[in-house]
């Protein structure tokens, strides 16, 4: 399926907010499977509507809300009580295009490069991403299975010349951190095609370069 960035970045929405349904929702989840630039733009629309879901608490409505709606509309047009609901449920992805379009059009971290880790099933397990404006990585960890406490997962940048740069160390339950891209970290992801990650003591790798396993590696994409 051939489909641009726009493209890719409207579906992406409409998938995460649910507006995606049957044959099309199965199709595009068929482009996820291929396209890391689809996944990428997934990770990057749930991390931005995120903040909603959490901040609303869900209330489920009595049974009785329907009818007592039914009751309060004029006895004489009954033609229009038929119609309520369907007009009701209408409303539903006209609402979640309307989120879409606040957080599209609000001011939005300058993300200029990202990368998706993921395990052999293709199941996310961190995405990393570069925030110009505010001068800092991100690093939304999506859930991984712990190591040993004297064992600590570290992140690098791996420049086209020169030693690997580390970018901090990852946690392994599901949440956000940030570490500060200082100088030297902006000229090592500047070159770099891909990031890894090494298992390495607790503290973190004792001479400034991997020394354990490199366990993961994933394309520095420029977005």
């Amino acid at each position: 399926m051939r489909l641009s960035p726009d493209q890719i970045d409207a579906l992406a929405a409409e998938y995460v907010v649910g507006g995606l349904t049957g044959a099309a929702r199965r199709r595009f989840e068929t482009v996820l499977a291929e396209r890391a630039d689809a996944r990428l733009a997934v990770h990057r629309w749930e991390r931005m509507l995120m903040p909603i879901a959490l901040g609303v608490t869900p209330v489920t409505p009595p049974a009785s809300l329907w009818t007592r709606i039914a009751r309060a509309l004029p006895a004489t047009d009954r033609r229009r009580e038929r119609r309520v609901w369907p007009w009701l449920t209408a409303l539903v992805p006209i609402a979640a295009a309307a989120v879409v379009w606040i957080y599209a059009t609000a001011p939005q971290p300058t993300i200029v490069q990202q990368a998706v880790f993921a395990d052999t099933g293709a199941n996310a397990l961190w995405l990393i991403s570069l925030d110009t404006e505010r001068e800092r990585i991100t690093i939304d960890t999506r859930g991984t299975d712990p190591l040993p406490a004297d064992q600590v997962y570290e992140l690098w940048a791996l420049p086209a010349a020169g030693s690997p740069v580390s970018l901090g160390l990852l946690q392994t339950d599901s949440g956000s951190q940030f570490t500060v891209a200082t100088p030297a970290r902006l000229a090592a992801l500047d070159t770099s095609t891909n990031l890894a990650i090494s298992i390495e003591p607790s503290g973190g790798s004792p001479t400034g370069a991997p020394t354990g396993p490199v366990v993961y590696q994933a394309a520095w994409v420029t977005l």
